[in-house]
């Protein structure tokens, strides 16, 4: 078994430099393959790193669209299982992420959070694990990848694609707030600062349209 990992990035190095460093301490994922979404200080000298590290430089992009990204690392993803990571996630070394959460020929894993009662997931630390899919990559290129036509949308593929990943039949397991993945908390306003459907010029629009696809005329 050999896991790849993705990410997409747009303007957030500060805090990938910290998550990738926790991802490399962790031996079991054979590469790390990254999207640089035309960041304004580019990420190529993160391949100095280690040798497991991938760069895909891609310019003239002002808007964040993260399926696009994602999509185009997954292409150069070589390992059987693949493992989306947003930049702001670190893998605890004090805990053992990849050998308490096991996928198979059955299953998937992602961050949604069941269990928003329980004081502790309200936490910045955890409560925004939601990015995060774990999956057999020949699933993931079964079903065609993350949609793009979320794109100009703050994390609604994250869902949609877990909406398909079920009617493809896979179990969905859970991750748990339980320390193997730690969030670096942030002001909200870098959620969704490069997102088209957050600028005032077309957020109605967007968001319309947003509700078409969902619900129809």
């Amino acid at each position: 078994m050999t896991i790849s990992a993705i990410c997409a990035c747009k303007n957030r190095e500060k805090p990938l430099r910290i998550s990738l460093s926790s991802w490399l301490v962790e031996p079991r994922i054979d590469e790390i393959i990254i999207t640089d979404w035309s960041s304004n200080q580019p990420l190529r000298d993160l391949t100095k790193l280690s040798t497991r590290v991938k760069v895909i430089r891609v310019d003239g992009q002002k808007w964040f669209n993260q399926p696009m990204p994602l999509n185009l690392a997954s292409k150069l993803v070589t390992g059987d299982e693949l493992l989306k990571l947003d930049t702001d996630f670190i893998i605890n070394p004090y805990y053992d992420f990849i050998g308490k959460y096991q996928i198979d020929e059955t299953s998937f894993l992602s961050g949604e959070n069941n269990q928003t009662e329980i004081h502790i997931f309200h936490s910045p630390y955890f409560k925004f694990l939601r990015g995060l899919l774990w999956l057999k990559t020949k699933h993931f290129i079964e079903i065609g990848g993350y949609n793009e036509d979320m794109g100009d949308y703050y994390a609604w593929e994250d869902s949609e694609i877990d909406i398909r990943l079920k009617m493809f039949g896979l179990s969905h397991k859970i991750l748990d707030y339980d320390h193997n993945i730690i969030h670096i908390p942030h002001q909200d306003s870098l959620r969704t600062k490069f997102f088209k459907s957050f600028d005032p010029k077309f957020s109605d629009k967007v968001r319309d349209e947003l509700s078409l696809y969902y619900f129809g005329d």
